[in-house]
């Protein structure tokens, strides 16, 4: 029952850490977006 525990506590951790991940991700890929649109701005006006 022990170990059961353990493993269970070790997926929830992973899958806490996957999610800050694919948050960061996500951020990062919205701001390169940004930065790519505004860049286009400049170059059209």
């Amino acid at each position: 029952m022990q170990d059961q525990n353990v493993s269970i506590t070790i997926l929830n951790l992973g899958n806490v850490f996957l999610g800050k991940m694919i948050t960061l991700t996500k951020m990062e890929n919205a701001r390169i977006t940004a930065l790519l649109i505004m860049r286009e701005e400049v170059f059209v006006n």
